[in-house]
């Protein structure tokens, strides 16, 4: 991965699942933790799958990003030791995670160059039947401390980390949940920003769902301030994340900066692109694909034939892998050419599973 570098007093703003960043007690050579009553401590246990993490580091080392939220991290220690052991470089001093609600220790987590000024957490809050907590993780909001570099001026910008519902049993079935979690982001972000989002601050995470077609991410990407061109979101610019690049520029591209000129940098003669034109652009072209595992597992669903018509991100294939069900999506609306496997083959990591064509 390549990573330009950023012009002077940018901010590079990342968001990473780093896909089950788990201790699960693979104990050191030589213990025994049953001489002591089963106690497990920092120096008797290994980070989970060594050399997925080796992996992970590099790809987040390349990233480079002043301030970066992570989903899917067990614990703090856990944190602490992938920090220090892959990340050291980077120098980030700042750390913060609060143990969310899944019951899988899937957590939000932040590492920062800048120091924190504050941290809130939304875990408390439930679902508007009262029936479960809304957020199955968290939606954590973290201040951070910036100092103008012209001015020397201390700005606070706010982060707000997201792990929304997944769409494993399907989008349409999942998207009132994810509905509901953006619902509540948005009315977090007008109290304390108000209707016209006055404030340096950004929602990232992992959002489980795309622009095409019903989304559940409307009220985000359709909010009045982002309509207007006065608020950006890197979703139009980024989205989708698999897709082929495109000819053309993507909106709003180029670097975030804290308290811009709005004027200078979205004249009122140029309109701000739609959603709809973001999430379609016109020259997209798709190729034949291939949907490959990951890692090693254990299929243990096939959702789609040979010959059928699949949506973007629509999954295809279920594996089961680390004690985790990881669903495999089509990258852009396709025809299944091909279904190599059946429910039940063990697969190895890079094995074809899914051929697909236009």
């Amino acid at each position: 991965m390549s990573v330009e570098s950023m012009p002077d007093g940018a901010l590079r703003l990342a968001t990473f699942n780093v896909e089950n960043l788990f201790a699960r007690y693979r104990f050191a050579s030589g213990f025994d933790p049953t001489l002591d009553g089963f106690t497990i401590n920092d120096l008797a246990f290994e980070i989970f799958n060594e050399t997925e993490k080796q992996i992970t580091g590099r790809v987040v080392r390349d990233l480079d990003a002043d301030i970066l939220c992570l989903v899917e991290v067990e614990n703090m220690a856990i944190l602490e030791r992938f920090n220090s052991r892959y990340l050291a470089k980077l120098k980030y001093r700042h750390r913060v995670l609060i143990d969310g609600n899944d019951p899988r220790n899937i957590d939000l987590a932040v590492l920062s160059r800048h120091p924190v000024a504050g941290i809130r957490t939304n875990r408390h809050l439930r679902n508007a039947a009262n029936t479960a907590p809304l957020f199955a993780r968290d939606c954590l909001e973290v201040d951070f401390s910036l100092v103008d570099e012209q001015s020397g001026e201390t700005k606070i910008l706010t982060v707000l980390v997201n792990h929304f519902k997944l769409m494993m049993e399907g989008r349409a079935q999942t998207r009132a949940r994810r509905r509901e979690q953006v619902e509540k982001v948005i009315e977090l972000l007008d109290a304390r920003f108000g209707p016209g989002f006055e404030g340096n601050f950004a929602v990232l995470g992992d959002f489980n769902d795309y622009m095409e077609g019903e989304r559940a991410l409307t009220g985000l990407v359709d909010h009045p301030a982002v309509r207007a061109g006065e608020t950006t979101t890197a979703f139009l610019s980024d989205h989708p994340p698999l897709s082929l690049p495109t000819s053309r520029s993507a909106p709003w591209s180029g670097y975030w900066r804290l308290n811009r000129d709005r004027k200078a940098t979205a004249p009122a003669s140029t309109p701000a692109p739609t959603v709809e034109s973001a999430a379609h652009p016109a020259d997209r072209i798709h190729e034949t694909s291939a949907v490959v595992a990951p890692m090693p597992g254990v299929v243990i669903r096939v959702l789609a034939g040979e010959g059928d018509r699949v949506e973007s991100r629509q999954p295809l294939v279920v594996l089961e892998a680390m004690k985790m069900e990881t669903p495999l999506v089509s990258p852009y609306e396709a025809v299944v050419k091909r279904v190599h496997v059946a429910e039940g083959d063990r697969v190895s990591g890079g094995m074809l599973l899914v051929e697909l064509e236009d």
